[in-house]
């Protein structure tokens, strides 16, 4: 992105080298924002072997664009394992969850009635289809760890997307009715409380650099490298959204004193500390966790600090852990490794804003 320096440029072309293909985007550059046009990244995806390079605007400086990340870095390698990790964990999580219990919004919606909002399936029918899901979540899991790719992330998407469906169709787990919140965008609650888990496979799947098939075509194009920053800020920026949606929906539940997360704080109290929390209190301290996150989902999407996303991190971590310390390794380890990426994505974004800063210097 050399030559910024004044008005505003009128054209770019891109062109990969060896290659027939010539894309020519009409577009300008404001040099005094420094933010780039929209329409270059949405050609870059119908012709990513073929660009040079490609911009994209959203939160996006030319500037930043114009580097990228050091993928050869040790907080890049950190960030892409972190989220590598946290989709494993929660794919086990989930494997656990569905293999091993029938309280599931997934068997919720397949064995209900009509009536309830599901397909009325006979109880075996609906087990014997979770249980592969389970099986499948545990497989790709396993396999992304490894080596991520479209086949692998893709399926744990849809699992994550199948969990939520079955939440959204049943009502399943939501049952605060807040008087400010109108019944349709209520029902949207599950897409948002569960965004992280569902998004965090996608976005691994456009940060790390093992795509497959979909990397061939392009690994040793001129175009990669732009490639590589044009993914890696999609799949960071989706993560950021994902994260933040979850944040804000958590903390809104625990503002309404969703009566789970009462229980989470007393069981804990008592188990850790053998303190018989009061519920007025546990109540109360439970109305400063969600106002604290909704601070933090607004802070996500308005800094780049990496005091907020640490702290988002070890908060996420905090909260995932406490569904073991209220009721028990033996029971509830599962629950723990299902949000896994509640801890994972915003250390992620911690290292990858790092990286980036670090790059730009």
């Amino acid at each position: 992105m050399e030559g910024l320096v004044a008005g505003c440029l009128d054209c770019s072309r891109f062109e990969a080298e060896g290659s027939k293909t010539r894309l020519l985007t009409h577009h300008r550059i404001d040099a005094a924002s420094g933010l780039v046009p929209y329409e270059a990244i949405i050609a870059s995806f119908a012709h990513l072997s073929d660009l040079e390079a490609a911009r994209y605007d959203g939160w996006v400086t030319a500037s930043e664009l114009s580097t990228g990340p050091n993928t050869e870095s040790l907080g890049w390698q950190i960030a892409r394992w972190t989220l590598r990790v946290g989709v494993c964990l929660q794919a086990i999580g989930a494997w656990r969850w569905l293999t091993g219990y029938d309280d599931t919004p997934i068997f919720e919606w397949l064995w209900l009635g009509e009536e309830g909002g599901g397909l009325g399936w006979s109880e075996a029918e609906a087990l014997g289809l979770q249980r592969q899901v389970g099986w499948v979540a545990l497989a790709c899991g396993l396999l992304t760890l490894v080596r991520p790719s479209l086949l692998t992330t893709g399926p744990l998407v849809l699992v994550e997307a199948f969990i939520v469906y079955g939440t959204w169709k049943t009502d399943y787990g939501f049952t605060l009715h807040p008087v400010f919140i109108a019944p349709h965008w209520e029902r949207w609650y599950p897409v948002a409380a569960h965004a992280c888990r569902v998004f965090a496979p996608l976005g691994l799947m456009l940060v790390d650099p093992f795509w497959g098939f979909w990397r061939r075509g392009f690994r040793h194009q001129g175009g990669s490298e732009d490639a590589t920053t044009i993914r890696s800020y999609l799949g960071m920026q989706l993560l950021r959204l994902a994260v933040a949606a979850t944040f804000a929906t958590h903390g809104m539940e625990a503002m309404l004193q969703r009566s789970t997360f009462v229980d989470l704080l007393i069981d804990s109290a008592q188990r850790l500390l053998h303190w018989d929390l009061p519920q007025s209190q546990a109540e109360q301290a439970l109305f400063v966790i969600g106002v604290t996150d909704l601070l933090l989902a607004g802070a996500c999407l308005l800094t780049r600090s990496r005091a907020v996303f640490l702290w988002m991190a070890t908060w996420g971590a905090i909260t995932a852990v406490s569904r073991v310390t209220a009721g028990g390794l033996e029971y509830h380890w599962h629950e723990t490794l299902w949000r896994a990426s509640h801890c994972c994505v915003p250390l992620a974004l911690a290292m990858y804003w790092q990286v980036l800063r670090s790059r730009q210097k």
